[in-house]
């Protein structure tokens, strides 16, 4: 098999080919954090979105849950421990990675190491070992730095599956997760989690060899506690960035009698909702200012309406008028 969780359909005698692959796509607890200010709240969680701080080198920007991402990719201003580096213009069409970390980069991909690699959904690779894929250069840069602040981790539990025991972890920044949490409490019935947090320094689940999917250029992950995949052990990647990246064929199978059905709720709604920086220009409207704008456009439709039944209604009466005032002339 060439993916625990494939990127994108594709025929294979695995039934994970048949039954798990990304759906086309476009929650927060609605608490701030460092690296950006969040809003939002459980109960909408289309609406989890926060507005990234002035040393992410991309202040001002918001990223939103279920954003269309896009626009011009753009430099990172020198706020940034990354100034210069090219980074936005993904879009939620290209979220999906694969098992491999350091995968699904839209542009900037150059050899297998994940150092000095622009960043296209603005945030950051997730440094989930020390040295591993040289994501080294974005360990110990938490705070106010990273976009949407510290490296935090959530278990995932089935709540409303039948059967299903199996645990999975999310693991991204922040408020990445806080948005996520809401979008699968809400649509994949999973159980409530507190936060926690995440230091590849320390022992730590998910480990590299228990995730099997990443997303948002290695910038959000998907962990399985049962999940043993010898391909992604730290001892086996690359020795060096011009070395070859690892066969997708080389996945360890998932195990055998996991909930299929509550595992592709989880894999695309996190493809869906992982929050993206919204393209400059488009704004998330409200409810209210939806609803102010269709009232508007039909009142102003109607008062035409009006304005013409009545100039349609007086040409009679003035043709008829004028005809009259022409006999009596004659």
């Amino acid at each position: 098999m060439s993916s625990p969780v494939p990127s994108r359909p594709a025929s294979s005698a695995s039934p994970l080919y048949r039954s798990l692959f990304p759906r086309k796509g476009g929650g927060g607890h609605g608490h701030g954090g460092k690296g950006g200010k969040s809003s939002g709240s459980h109960s909408d969680p289309s609406r989890a979105s926060f507005t990234l701080g002035t040393d992410t080198g991309a202040s001002g920007k918001s990223a939103t849950a279920y954003s269309a991402g896009g626009g011009k990719p753009f430099v990172m201003s020198s706020n940034s421990p990354f100034a210069g580096r090219q980074a936005g213009g993904g879009t939620r069409g290209q979220v999906y990675g694969t098992w491999t970390y350091g995968s699904g980069y839209p542009y900037g991909s150059h050899g297998p190491y994940v150092s000095d690699r622009p960043f296209p959904y603005v945030f950051w690779p997730i440094p989930i070992e020390p040295g591993y894929y040289g994501s080294d250069e974005y360990d110990d840069r938490n705070g106010t730095a990273r976009p949407g602040g510290h490296i935090a981790t959530a278990t995932i539990v089935g709540n409303g599956f039948p059967g299903t025991t199996d645990i999975y972890r999310i693991i991204g920044d922040q408020l990445s997760v806080n948005a996520v949490m809401d979008a699968l409490v809400t649509n994949c019935t999973v159980k409530n989690a507190t936060l926690e947090s995440f230091d590849p320094r320390v022992y730590a689940y998910p480990r590299p060899e228990q995730i099997v999917q990443w997303y948002r250029a290695s910038s959000f992950g998907l962990g399985l506690d049962s999940y043993n995949n010898t391909a992604a052990l730290p001892s086996n990647m690359p020795s060096s960035n011009t070395s070859a990246l690892p066969s997708l064929d080389s996945a360890t199978r998932l195990p055998s009698g996991l909930n299929m059905t509550f595992l592709a709720c989880i894999n695309t709604t996190i493809a869906a909702s992982v929050p993206l920086v919204d393209a400059s220009g488009k704004k998330h409207l409200s409810h209210n200012a939806i609803f102010g704008i269709v009232f508007g456009v039909l009142f102003g439709a109607a008062a035409i309406l009006i304005v013409l039944y009545q100039v349609c209604k007086r040409r009679p009466r003035n043709r008829a008028a004028a005809d009259k005032n022409g006999d009596a002339s004659a």
